[in-house]
């Protein structure tokens, strides 16, 4: 499991530090650590920022940006400058090592990991690539808005369907169309289903044929949602109860397969 922590902050900066540690537990291991300068004092959103941090079996991937400002920078103009990413690195810790995999002059955003690989946006499409950074497929993607990344498929989640492809070829397999559920984010891909995630719903697409069904959800649990990840495994939701902290929720495949 991986996770970021803001330590050592001062009146002008802070260090965000990407940890990992084993599931069975032991001790944490600290593999990055960057400055930005969002302090105690005014934020300013220049320096170093660790984000979309993702992982998905033994690799965990994540983005280092550089912010910095591009326009209206002179001083005194801190409420009317712009700022962008002029730098980025990929990272990945894999098999107990953590390496930089790509280095990029603008925002190429991790969007998804799994089945020992990653999913990159480059402009209008998206590239797959092994732990080592060589690209193993690329689809076009222009609308794209989520996706989702497993062994067996890639799906990219765009303003009206849900595409199903191969992420060894980037062959598209099949192109289901969500209707007002396009609105929802894929949280997950297995070889037989899809899952679309709201504020407060869940939705699985079955990819033999694209029905849609709702998980069901008690109101206390639809209202305090946090997350939810569909593996090959199953379904796994998070919410926090009232009154008992954070719940932690698995539904095999086997049962959601036949809630259809």
């Amino acid at each position: 499991m991986a996770w970021i922590e803001t330590t050592g902050c001062g009146n002008t900066e802070c260090t965000d530090v990407a940890f990992v540690a084993k599931l069975s537990g032991g001790r944490s291991k600290a593999v990055d650590g960057q400055q930005n300068d969002c302090g105690a004092g005014p934020c300013i959103p220049t320096g170093t920022w660790i984000t979309q941090l993702m992982g998905g079996g033994p690799l965990i991937a994540w983005n280092d940006w550089y912010v910095d400002c591009t326009a209206k920078c002179n001083e005194g103009q801190e409420a009317f400058a712009r700022y962008g990413v002029k730098h980025q690195t990929l990272r990945r810790y894999y098999r107990g090592r953590m390496t930089h995999v790509r280095e990029e002059r603008a925002a190429h955003p991790l969007l998804a990991v799994g089945g020992g690989r990653m999913a990159i946006r480059v402009s209008g499409k998206i590239d797959v690539l092994k732990p080592s950074g060589a690209r193993v497929s690329a689809v076009s993607a222009p609308d794209v808005q989520s996706v989702a990344l497993s062994h067996t498929e890639l799906g990219i989640a765009g303003r009206s369907a849900l595409g199903v492809y191969d992420p060894a070829t980037g062959h598209l397999r099949k192109s289901i169309a969500l209707g007002p559920n396009a609105v929802l984010q894929l949280a997950g891909i297995n070889s037989r289903l899809a899952l679309l995630r709201g504020s407060h719903t869940l939705e699985l697409v079955r990819l033999s044929d694209g029905a849609l069904i709702s998980v069901p959800l008690a109101s206390n649990v639809a209202l305090r949602l946090v997350d939810a990840q569909l593996t090959k495994a199953g379904l796994f939701y998070a919410y926090n109860a009232k009154k008992a902290g954070g719940r932690l929720v698995f539904e095999p495949l086997s049962k959601l397969l036949a809630r259809f």
